[in-house]
């Protein structure tokens, strides 16, 4: 199974759990947002998880301008060093809400910059950015395809209000939907046995929204990309 972060939030961590702070311009929200990191790391390790998920940044944390891709590999460091040590990967979640940092060469030069660092390609937050920023998806998705370690499969198209539809087969691209097949397909490209997307189980710790999933494995496939199924859909 995997974690999405975070997934408990002790009595002394004094912000919104799910705040995107690790870019924060103040250095004493981005510490305590890894201090909070690390505290959810020493749980899932011991419980064996495979990796954690986490929102680098958001509209209201987001980097000065201009500061967001240095702080961005400085704190990319830290981020894989943590994961190394607690034997649980970090993997970044492409979401694209803050103006100062939300760029496909954003998240690639910090991924470069750190190996051990992933990226988890969210689907729908892919498919929104690309609506907002008049970008082309696939080829997005082609940029962050090397860092990719796990994948969040959603439905969402223009227009669309709900937050997180479930993946249905018939929901397609002809009627503006996003293209999931050629972005599975796109991402997992050179790897023999792909896992299988299956149901996800949703473990959320009380009123923190926290996600665990299940996920199926294959072989060569299991060391790099996990695709997962994310199962909430919320009006």
């Amino acid at each position: 199974f995997s974690v999405h972060f975070p997934l408990t939030v002790p009595p002394w961590y004094p912000h919104p759990p799910r705040a995107g702070m690790f870019l924060s311009p103040n250095p004493q929200l981005r510490a305590d947002a890894l201090a909070l990191l690390e505290h959810n790391l020493k749980l899932t390790g011991w419980w064996g998880a495979r990796y954690m998920v986490i929102h680098l940044t958001d509209a209201d944390n987001a980097p000065a301008v201009g500061e967001g891709p240095t702080l961005a590999r400085q704190v990319g460091r830290k981020l894989a060093q943590l994961g190394e040590y607690y034997n649980v990967p970090v993997l970044v979640e492409y979401v694209g809400k803050a103006e100062t940092f939300h760029s496909t060469a954003d998240f690639t030069a910090m991924f470069a910059a750190n190996p051990g660092l992933g990226c988890c390609l969210d689907s729908g937050h892919l498919y929104k950015h690309s609506l907002k920023y008049k970008t082309d998806y696939l080829e997005d998705a082609r940029q962050l395809q090397p860092y990719v370690g796990a994948m969040h499969l959603w439905q969402t198209r223009k227009g669309d209000k709900h937050k997180h539809v479930p993946v249905e087969a018939s929901l397609k691209p002809q009627d503006g939907w996003i293209d999931l097949p050629a972005l599975i397909a796109l991402i997992s490209k050179d790897i023999p046995n792909p896992a299988n997307c299956v149901r996800a189980r949703l473990q959320a710790a009380p009123g923190r929204g926290a996600l665990a999933h299940r996920h199926g494995l294959g072989g060569a496939f299991a060391g790099r990309v996990g695709l997962t199924r994310r199962l909430r859909h919320e009006a």
